[in-house]
């Protein structure tokens, strides 16, 4: 009689090497419903011509001393450090940090914003693409993150996030599971995610689709205020800013 056998590990990063030494690796997200995503990891290495117009406005209006939060592959620090700007990369995944090395990333920090080493200047600028505003997790969460934030910013500094609206899907699989969410006192879009690679997974995490009202609820009596929202459908490119 077989049996699933998972590893837990560092699966995204697995993938993300397995791109960067031989190519057509995939990106393989399973959420707590059983509904399983898939989509090629390429798009982590993407040259900044191929990537989507709301993260070329996002990289265009990043000033100063950027903080890369969730750096994937490296893509967005690579293109800055093209420009001559100052950037450092963020992620937590230990396969990812080596692949964003071996790419040429500078600067880099292996975990979260809460594991930044003390800096000796505060960064102008936070990137969150991808759709990175997910990381914020949840309500809870989110306040801590915005708290930790405002710790390591100037200032004026700006925070340049991408999400996705859940509530604008037209997948009644997804508005099935928002609306359970609901129903067991979570936030609709907030997923429990893991990631796949063969028998490989990293542990649960959660990922918050936040609406632009959620966004709005989040900030308020924090350090940020909501700025300009710009949108794609139903993904967006939210600007926050010192209070």
């Amino acid at each position: 009689m077989m049996t699933d056998r998972v590893e837990i590990g560092d699966a995204f990063g697995t993938a993300l090497l397995e791109e960067l030494e031989h190519g057509n690796a995939f990106e393989v997200a399973e959420r707590d419903d059983g509904f399983v995503g898939v989509h090629p990891i390429a798009r982590y290495f993407a040259e900044y011509s191929d990537w989507p117009e709301l993260e070329k406005v996002a990289i265009d209006s990043a000033s100063g001393r950027v903080l890369d939060l969730g750096a994937g592959a490296g893509r967005a620090t690579l293109t800055l450090q093209q420009r001559n700007q100052s950037v450092l990369a963020v992620y937590n995944s230990p396969l990812a940090v080596q692949v964003c090395r071996r790419r040429g990333v500078q600067n880099i920090v292996l975990g979260t914003i809460f594991d930044l080493p003390p800096q000796q200047e505060t960064f102008d600028s936070v990137l969150m693409l991808g759709g990175n505003l997910g990381f914020l997790q949840g309500p809870s969460t989110a306040r801590a993150f915005l708290i930790a934030a405002a710790s390591v910013t100037s200032p004026s500094a700006r925070i340049f996030g991408i999400s996705t609206d859940p509530y604008l899907s037209l997948n009644p699989t997804h508005l099935a599971y928002y609306k359970r969410n609901f129903e067991s006192g979570r936030v609709g879009g907030q997923m429990r995610l893991r990631i796949r690679h063969g028998i490989r997974a990293t542990v649960w995490f959660d990922l918050w689709l936040l609406s632009v009202p959620d966004l709005q609820q989040v900030v308020a009596n924090t350090d940020w205020n909501l700025g300009a929202v710009q949108r794609d459908g139903a993904r967006y490119l939210a600007t926050l800013t010192r209070c």
